[in-house]
């Protein structure tokens, strides 16, 4: 379209997501188990963080993104 000198319509982003994968899996768990969940919530961000990483694109809010994979990360140290 640019040769042509025609506007070029922006694209969207889609994400996709297996709900297969053992993560959506326990997300779900978690989700049917506390709707209200702050952890789930903390999932959510840090997997659409993932994303956007792997696209090469920066994460929104890098501070809550170390934060969430910093909590993690002590939780599985006490497990």
């Amino acid at each position: 379209m640019r040769a042509m000198n025609q506007d070029v319509p922006p694209s969207k982003r889609v994400l996709e997501l297996n709900p297969k994968h053992t993560i959506l899996k326990q997300m779900k768990a978690l989700f049917e188990k506390d709707k209200e969940s702050d952890r789930l919530g903390d999932y959510i961000d840090l997997l659409y963080g993932q994303a956007l990483i792997l696209e090469g694109s920066p994460v929104k809010a890098p501070k809550s993104f170390a934060r969430i994979v910093s909590e993690l990360m002590m939780e599985s140290a006490t497990k």
